[in-house]
């Protein structure tokens, strides 16, 4: 019996055994499926085309692919492109893209830019979808001329040492306090500059020009100059003869100051005598009378003169020992001024004169009107002044509550959450002041500028307890008056 009940019901053993095996196949098609899930989802329909990038800056297959913020792709292969033979060829790098297949076609004047994802070096690609350009097939390649470069904020750390690191912790520090409660200041000090990089840049405009001739000018003053020195010695006589001659009136003063006391009778004299010349005379003798003042400090005047060109004498004498110095000084200001550089280097600092210029048209009312560089310093000076190690600077108490846009999520979501606010080019001038005060609405997503003008002010900054006594010690700030 018990061997018909083995032979209806199967063998146990081999029962297990299926059960097992297939165990094994469900956990090898989950583990194929972990293995590809960094490309997509197996069978999932997908747009893949390739951009070519002057740097991919640690782009590693995975990387997401986003447009606004919001992930539409990964990267799926990076590989390195040789530079071609042309003197003008750089190398590259080109990234296999797979993107949704909502963005198919791109047009080829997308813009493409790597941009830095977190503070600890992840990156991903940002992508600017063009409206003009020719639509891209699939497999198509974006050139590198529709890329641009960034710069990633551990490209900037990488280049502190820890002695570095700790001088900029302490230059913050004081910066933030120093900043604190000045912005007015530093608004009056924009405007100024503002003010001046006009003249600048007309100075150097006018400078650079042909018309202005400014190697010949310089050519011409080393000639004078060399003249000089060259006639020294004569200018030693001229000096000491100078100095003999007003010796003599000084030694002389009597004698001038009876001659100028005569004057006026003599002329009084000559007046009856010769009538015709009265009126003359009459002038004459007026003249004199207006002079005797004078007359009375000629010796003192004499004596310091005599003393002025005596003690000038060993310094005329030295003269001469400027020739040489001076030659060879003008020989390198006239090598300086036939350099070709010259003119560029004064153009360019006419272009850097513009463009300081259009930076104070914008940082001006920010300054002005919203305090944003102090508003800014002490920010800074919050979040990184205090903080650091023997490694270098760290980074203060900034936490990131959720990676995902909506809640319980670790990773992008395509759709934002519908009370997502993001602003990243904030209004900041003389109508409004955005940074700090945008509204946030619940249940409303904002992801640009909100709508409608924001307060025109920021919370105003004041120095820390003590820092303007210190200043006032300094000699930084004047004492007001009974202070």
């Amino acid at each position: 019996m018990i061997r018909r009940q083995r032979t209806r019901h199967g063998n146990p053993a081999r029962f297990d055994r299926w059960i097992g095996a297939a165990g094994a196949l469900v956990a090898g098609v989950f583990l194929y499926v972990s293995f590809v899930a960094n490309n997509g989802v197996p069978g999932t329909p997908s747009y893949e085309v390739s951009v070519d990038v002057p740097n991919a800056n640690r782009m590693i297959p995975g990387n997401q692919v986003r447009i606004g913020g919001v992930r539409v792709g990964q990267v799926t292969r990076v590989e390195a492109i040789p530079a071609g033979d042309g003197a003008d060829a750089r190398p590259a790098s080109r990234l296999r893209l797979r993107l949704s297949t909502d963005l198919r076609p791109l047009r080829g004047d997308t813009r493409v830019r790597i941009r830095p994802a977190s503070v600890l070096g992840a990156t991903y690609v940002e992508l600017t979808p063009g409206r003009a350009g020719r639509a891209l097939p699939e497999g198509a390649v974006l050139p590198v001329a529709q890329a641009r470069d960034g710069v990633e904020l551990t490209d900037l750390l990488d280049m502190f040492d820890r002695r570095t690191s700790q001088g900029i912790q302490t230059t913050l520090s004081e910066v933030g306090g120093g900043l604190a409660g000045r912005g007015s200041g530093l608004g009056r000090s924009i405007t100024n500059l503002e003010r001046l990089a006009d003249p600048v840049r007309r100075l150097s405009r006018t400078l650079a020009a042909d018309r202005t001739q400014l190697g010949p000018l310089i050519a011409g003053y080393q000639a004078t100059l060399e003249a000089v020195a060259r006639a020294g010695a004569e200018l030693d006589g001229l000096v000491g003869d100078g100095a003999t001659t007003f010796g003599a009136l000084n030694a002389s003063s009597t004698g001038l100051r009876e001659t100028f006391r005569r004057a006026p009778g003599a002329a009084t004299a000559a007046t009856g005598a010769l009538a015709s010349l009265r009126p003359a005379l009459r002038d004459l003798t007026t003249l004199s009378a207006d002079l005797r003042p004078a007359a009375r400090r000629l010796p003192g005047t004499l004596s310091i003169l005599n003393a002025t060109l005596t003690a000038g004498r060993p310094a005329a004498r030295k003269v001469a020992t400027l020739d040489t110095p001076l030659t060879t000084t003008f020989s390198r200001l006239r090598g300086l001024a036939a350099r070709p550089s010259t003119e560029g280097a004064l153009r360019k600092g006419g272009e850097l004169s513009t463009v300081a210029e259009q930076i104070l048209e914008v940082l001006t009312p920010a300054q002005t009107q919203c305090n944003l560089l102090s508003v800014w310093g002490e920010n800074l000076y919050t979040a990184f002044g205090t903080m650091g190690s023997e490694q270098g600077a760290t980074y203060g108490p900034l936490l990131i509550s959720q990676l995902g846009t909506n809640i319980g999520e670790t990773v992008q979501n395509a759709v934002p959450h519908r009370d997502l606010h993001v602003n990243y080019l904030p209004n900041v001038g003389r109508d409004e002041c955005e940074a700090g005060n945008e509204p946030f609405t619940p249940g409303r997503r904002s992801l640009s500028n909100p709508p409608g003008l924001q307060a025109d002010s920021t919370v105003p900054t004041t120095p820390p307890a003590g820092v303007q006594r210190l200043a006032r010690e300094a000699g930084l700030l004047d004492t007001p008056p009974g202070g």
